[in-house]
């Protein structure tokens, strides 16, 4: 279903006049479906009268010098959306909110020691690897006298 504004409201948010829009409503600029028309009043349902606009209207009225209609940033709106450039700057506020706030977190999280450098990870992994093996080479010959024939006892100690 269409958003549904009034004369008034349709033209601050395509940055016209009251009286333009009047002026269109009259040239049949804004016809049909896209009136709702009570006694003297008409409202205006917003994405339809946007398409016939975007239809209706020649180019050089509207990106001439006296061409004000912002009709672009409304094309793709959804009916029940309300896309302005207020809401553009909104939405990049709190993006730019959410991102400050991961870095935020990522740089804590970094201080309390959850993350590393990759070359520090496998530096140390490198003496951890080390180290095994010494201790595996440094224990070979105690296995080995162990497991020669005429030491039994060592062989119960391993």
């Amino acid at each position: 279903m269409s958003k549904v504004l009034t004369k008034l409201k349709f033209a601050e948010r395509v940055n016209v006049s009251p009286s333009c829009v009047s002026q269109w409503i009259a040239r049949e600029k804004i016809s049909g479906d896209a009136l709702i028309r009570s006694s003297n009043r008409a409202r205006i349902r917003v994405g339809i009268a946007i398409s016939q606009l975007e239809k209706t209207l020649d180019i050089d009225s509207r990106l001439g010098t006296n061409g004000k209609a912002r009709l672009e940033p409304l094309k793709a709106v959804a009916d029940d959306e309300e896309e302005t450039i207020e809401n553009r700057i909104k939405a990049a506020r709190w993006r730019q909110i959410e991102l400050s706030n991961e870095k935020a977190e990522a740089e804590a999280a970094a201080r309390a020691g959850r993350y590393m450098l990759a070359d520090d990870a496998r530096r140390e992994m490198g003496r951890i690897a080390s180290r095994l093996v010494t201790m595996f080479e440094s224990a070979l010959p105690e296995l080995a006298n162990a497991l020669a024939p005429g030491d039994r006892e060592a062989l119960a100690r391993l």
